[in-house]
């Protein structure tokens, strides 16, 4: 009797030892749109690791990459639903859910330097999620592209000239109005499909920063990259609210604390490795213009009714951000 005992006891505790670690641990997966080579990756695994140590691995994040999850276009959505727990939207396919968003998918619609988009970052983010979370979505954390231009199969565009009826790859609804305003025709393309699309000739260019150029390797068949030293997008890492509302308020707390600290790490860091993905476009063979004063200025005149024309149809939270942004434009 006294064996039978001992061993259901065993038993038991075993069944208890084995439960306890999986209702402690709570593992989300994040749909990623870019590959693992991407700088936009560093610190988002900076941030994954953190949280994961200083829940003490209560709560583990495991990124998939290249949209095997959900197309960056369809990332709100998925998130939204619960289809996916946690993913990276960009304001480019967000704004036709949230025209507030339209200011940041703009090329130039965020400060250019490190030190300012820093700055605008921790004064925006509010409005940010107030703009999100009707959406049933919670914006975690963020971080910009710096450099972005564009890169072409046959030439620079570095006049009005030049981009008179190229086929222009955009993301999202106002960056095609800033290829309308240059005299080109948008063409709405997802992330992983750009290489093919430069290399069959479905488009000609694309608006692109040096990050992404350089870790998809656009310069093999768009050797021409124009460097209009613009800012644009808001790269956002989101979580399915209902999700958000399970987890403990002291994981909550942790999440917040460490996501405003990604924010502080990747906006300096990103503007750092545009120097290094600019060097590598070259090694792969790309040619590299930076545009001029002159020729970026033409960009963001051209650009100038399109911001008044996504005030007229964001709403409060829209004129909120535009009071914070508009002194960078």
């Amino acid at each position: 009797m006294s064996i039978r005992i001992s061993v259901a006891a065993l038993s038991a505790a075993c069944a208890m030892s084995l439960a306890l670690p999986a209702s402690a641990q709570t593992t989300l997966e994040i749909s990623v749109y870019h590959n693992e080579q991407d700088n936009f990756g560093d610190t988002m695994r900076w941030w994954i690791d953190e949280i994961a140590a200083r829940t003490e691995g209560r709560i583990v994040i495991e990124p998939v990459y290249n949209g095997a999850l959900a197309k960056v276009t369809e990332t709100l959505d998925a998130v939204r639903d619960g289809v996916v727990p946690m993913g990276i939207g960009l304001a480019s396919f967000m704004s036709g859910a949230v025209p507030a968003l339209g200011y940041a998918e703009m090329i130039g619609g965020l400060p250019a330097t490190a030190e300012d988009a820093s700055a605008a970052f921790v004064e925006i983010w509010p409005d940010v999620t107030a703009a999100l979370e009707p959406q049933g979505v919670v914006p975690l954390w963020g971080q910009t592209a710096f450099g972005t231009g564009v890169i072409c199969r046959d030439g620079f565009l570095q006049s009005a000239e030049d981009w008179q009826g190229q086929t222009v790859r955009a993301a999202g609804r106002w960056q095609s109005k800033q290829v309308e305003a240059m005299g080109a025709s948008p063409v709405p393309i997802d992330t992983g499909e750009i290489y093919v699309a430069l290399q069959n000739g479905t488009v000609n260019c694309a608006l692109m920063n040096p990050t992404v150029t350089a870790a998809l390797r656009l310069y093999e068949v768009a050797p021409y990259y124009t460097n209009l030293n613009l800012p644009s997008n808001i790269v956002t890492y989101m979580i399915n609210r209902d999700i958000w509302n399970d987890l403990s308020e002291e994981d909550r707390a942790i999440i917040e604390e460490v996501s405003a600290e990604a924010t502080a790490r990747a906006v300096p860091y990103i503007m750092e490795k545009m120097d290094e993905q600019i060097a590598a476009i070259e090694a792969g063979g790309g040619q590299v213009h930076v545009g001029t004063q002159k020729e970026t200025q033409a960009f963001l005149d051209a650009s100038l009714p399109i911001f008044e024309e996504i005030g007229a149809a964001s709403g409060d939270v829209g004129i909120s951000l535009e009071e914070k942004l508009s002194v960078y434009w």
